[in-house]
């Protein structure tokens, strides 16, 4: 679900030929939005921990349209071992991932998995010791994708254990425009949200704003886009289509637009 089409900077720009210019445009500007918003706008299930302040935690990606789980506190899910040689041996788990990077020399390479692809903590302790050659212990089953994020733990001829959350919590209040959830009870901690975010239809004002970009990558190419034809007498003039042969390569073009691109940023309130 794109922010705008190149449809819609037709109706916006009263005109219907489409061309590769025009594609090349609504591009840029897709991109250029998502990129500098942080975000992706398409409704998204998503799996984070947060720091609670007080009974407050806010979501990375706002508006929420629901919430799945919201857990507290931390049991152990999964051991991991390395009894390879060298001096370190670090296990990282962020963004979704979880990462082995072996010591400089070691015959294994950095290689990670992603959480999501995997359904049980016994089909992830399978991928840990037949893809990154680890040992792996499965302590407590549970949901792979609420594996609590870890920096670079050490697990040179030592145990690493993941850990998931433990404890349901409930939630007082949900402001799903700011992404602030005001918990029931509860302290400072840290706290699992497994929750949708996005919009089920991309805001009128957001494809408003994208094809007036659009418009603006158009109108910054060589081509006068002032006249497209004129006739006088026997005389006529005529240029290429609006859209040119423009690649909206230049997103100096857009500083304009970023007060008003402001609002749908991520964690931008």
């Amino acid at each position: 679900m794109a922010v705008t089409t190149v449809a819609s900077l037709n109706i916006y720009l009263g005109e219907t030929d489409t061309t590769t210019a025009k594609t090349n445009a609504v591009s840029a500007t897709c991109s250029f939005i998502e990129t500098y918003c942080e975000r992706v706008f398409d409704s998204t299930e998503r799996f984070e921990w947060q720091f609670a302040k007080g009974n407050q935690i806010r979501v990375d990606y706002r508006p929420i349209i629901s919430v799945a789980r919201l857990m507290e506190g931390e049991s152990d899910a999964i051991s991991m071992t390395w009894t390879g040689a060298g001096t370190h041996a670090h296990v990282n788990v962020t963004n979704g991932k979880l990462t082995v990077v072996p010591s400089t020399g070691e015959s294994l390479a950095a290689a990670s998995l992603t959480l999501a692809s995997y359904a049980s903590m016994a089909l992830l302790h399978d991928a840990i010791e037949s893809t990154l050659g680890w040992g792996a212990t499965v302590i407590t089953e549970g949901d792979p994708r609420s594996i609590r994020p870890l920096a670079l733990a050490d697990g040179l001829n030592a145990t690493v254990t993941l850990q998931q959350p433990d404890q349901v919590l409930e939630a007082e209040s949900i402001d799903e425009d700011e992404g602030i959830i005001t918990l029931t009870g509860g302290g400072a901690g840290w706290v699992y949200i497994h929750y949708t975010s996005g919009y089920a239809a991309i805001p009128a004002a957001l494809t408003q704003l994208a094809n007036e970009m659009a418009a603006t990558v158009l109108h910054s190419s060589a081509i006068n886009m002032a006249v497209q034809s004129e006739r006088i007498g026997d005389y006529q003039y005529s240029t290429g289509s609006s859209s040119a042969t423009t690649t909206g390569g230049d997103t100096g073009i857009f500083v304009p637009f970023m007060s008003r691109l402001n609002l749908f940023r991520k964690r931008s309130l």
